[in-house]
């Protein structure tokens, strides 16, 4: 007899925490295939704007006299060789440098412009074109794997970061950028976490807490406390694994909105400016606006070329140069 109510016992334990199992992973499914993308499209609703069809009639030039290389920073975070490549276009356009076509290929060269208040990088491309001969595109764009220079107080490292650095400090200079980022974004990951954290354990175990106390018809705080204590193991196994996927949510964040954590309140204050012409040059490059003229279409496609290429709105970037 007793042998039989034991196994009674073992049995319904068993059975009580297969269905308390079936239950979190209900709640855990509706969170992670309901809540959160609800979530996220509000979010993603209420940041781009619906845009109406309408006739452009002015051409739009990028705030704060910021170039492609710049621009892509602020959404990226670092920079590379597409923004190298949109440099270079953007100083064709300028004129500081110039496309021929030769029997080996097309070459760059140095001018015809001259300018004389021209960033570090800008320097270091016209002196590598300022030959005879002229410079291959790929040939220029590895030049920046062995650039030296005081400014990063770097001997030599890799083109992309030594480009990165370059224009970073010149934003810094202009009080664009802030010296040190990493304890905003990482403050920014930890309210990821917290979201994963209440989306993705909290909020389940609270509400299998709320069926128990339903079906048994009375509040359990020793349930509920036990509840919080498995809640705080899951979250203590879990955090490590989150926080990568948290960083890696809110770098691809940054992509779409921009880097918050690296941007100062000086230049937030013109971030809605910012927004809108990256989403300009990504309208017009998908050719989505009606333009007044076709000679407005093409001008404004083509100075919006180099900002198109640096925020990764052409795939086939190289064959401009080659």
């Amino acid at each position: 007899m007793l042998t039989a109510l034991s196994l009674g016992a073992v049995t319904m334990e068993v059975m009580g925490a297969k269905l308390l199992l079936e239950q979190w992973l209900l709640f855990l499914a509706i969170a992670l295939f309901v809540i959160s993308p609800l979530a996220f499209f509000k979010r993603w609703f209420f940041y781009r704007r619906r845009l109406k069809r309408q006739p452009i009639t002015a051409e739009y030039v990028s705030p704060l006299d910021l170039n492609p290389a710049e621009m892509s920073y602020l959404f990226d975070g670092k920079l590379h060789d597409r923004e190298v490549g949109a440099t270079i276009i953007h100083m064709i356009q300028r004129g500081l440098l110039h496309l021929k076509k030769m029997d080996n290929g097309k070459r760059i060269f140095a001018g015809p412009r001259i300018e004389a208040d021209l960033k570090s990088y800008e320097k270091k491309f016209v002196e590598e074109a300022d030959t005879a001969e002229g410079i291959e595109a790929s040939a220029l764009l590895k030049r920046f794997a062995s650039l030296k220079t005081k400014d990063v107080g770097m001997v030599a490292a890799s083109k992309q970061l030594v480009f990165t650095q370059l224009v970073h400090s010149d934003l810094q200079r202009r009080q664009f950028v802030k010296n040190n980022s990493t304890p905003r974004f990482l403050i920014g990951v930890v309210k990821v976490i917290l979201f994963m954290f209440a989306i993705l354990i909290f909020l389940p175990i609270l509400s299998l807490w709320g069926v128990s106390a339903i079906s048994a018809g009375t509040t359990d705080l020793e349930r509920l406390l036990s509840f919080a204590k498995l809640a705080l193991v899951l979250s203590g196994i879990l955090a490590l694994p989150f926080f990568g996927i948290a960083a890696l949510i809110y770098i691809q964040r940054g992509r779409i909105v921009g880097c918050d954590w690296i941007i100062t309140e000086k230049l937030g204050r013109q971030w809605s400016q910012i927004i809108g012409f990256r989403q300009y040059v990504q309208l017009v490059e998908n050719e989505k606006l009606e333009f007044q003229s076709e000679e407005l279409k093409k001008r404004s496609k083509n100075d919006t070329l180099p900002y198109a290429v640096a925020l990764g709105f052409v795939k086939n970037w190289r064959d401009l140069l080659s």
